[in-house]
């Protein structure tokens, strides 16, 4: 049984992850958890207008999903937390042991939004204990044929820790198209290492490698191969020195560059 969180602000973006968190795992026994979380800085009757409002609009969102729901293997419950959306999620994260936290974005792009300090940034930034999925509002969501894995194996990998793509790629038997991108003329002796051990992880899934020479952004690369038709999921490890700890970093590449229209994977680092 999979355990999956849906923060929810009642939102066609929160509706869309949602929906492509069921879509995604059909044939997998789970249970969803609706998550909205309510900051604690109102007070008097604008904090009980809004926790009223909102233990509605989460009853209805309930008992619609439920009238709807017919897949026997899903099960769906809600929760209300009155703490800021990182501490909410953290909490039931922990206390639910959460698998994925599948989340919406509010701009055309998954990227677009991620990387504008949106709520999306803010939860992968902090979860560095459970794999997040950011769905664009504007995919047309389908079954992923292929999961492009960005790499330019500097860091190690760890069975556990690439665990989420193993599962997803699942899923489907979608492949997961490894790419290199070079920035030296070869891989030194870490990289060949690296490059090896992943090879082992993925050994049973079908995968393929491709490498690609940095004759361009780093981030154009990424965002380039990624509309491939038969790309239907971007999935990235976030460790240190890794490209998204570049992308939080540089303000112009996190507007305007890594503009990724697909569901976007980032797995924390447990290394």
């Amino acid at each position: 049984m999979k355990t999956i969180l849906i923060p929810t602000d009642f939102s066609a973006n929160a509706h869309k992850a949602m929906e492509y968190a069921v879509y995604l795992f059909e044939k997998q026994a789970c249970t969803f958890y609706l998550l909205n979380a309510q900051e604690t800085n109102l007070t008097g009757l604008n904090a009980g207008r809004t926790g009223s409002l909102n233990e509605k609009m989460m009853e209805d969102l309930f008992k619609e999903i439920n009238m709807e729901n017919t897949n026997p293997k899903h099960f769906y419950e809600r929760e209300i937390i009155y703490d800021s959306l990182v501490n909410a999620i953290g909490k039931t994260v922990l206390s639910k042991n959460v698998d994925y936290i599948f989340m919406g974005t509010k701009g055309s792009t998954a990227a677009k939004e991620i990387f504008m300090g949106s709520n999306a940034l803010k939860v992968i930034k902090n979860m560095d204990f459970c794999p997040v999925v950011a769905v664009p509002k504007a995919y047309d969501y389908d079954l992923p044929d292929e999961i492009l894995f960005p790499t330019d194996f500097k860091n190690t990998y760890e069975e556990f820790g690439l665990k989420p793509l193993k599962e997803i790629a699942r899923l489907w038997g979608a492949k997961i198209r490894i790419l290199y991108i070079a920035e030296e003329e070869s891989l030194n002796e870490t990289q060949i290492k690296n490059s090896k051990k992943l090879e082992r992880i993925l050994k049973n899934l079908n995968h393929t490698r491709e490498e690609i020479v940095k004759y361009d952004n780093t981030f154009k690369v990424i965002t380039r191969y990624s509309e491939n038709k038969s790309i239907g999921m971007v999935a990235m490890i976030n460790n240190k020195h890794s490209f998204l700890e570049k992308l939080f970093r540089e303000p112009v590449i996190r507007n305007t560059v890594f503009k990724i229209k697909v569901p976007f994977l980032v797995m924390p680092d447990i290394t």
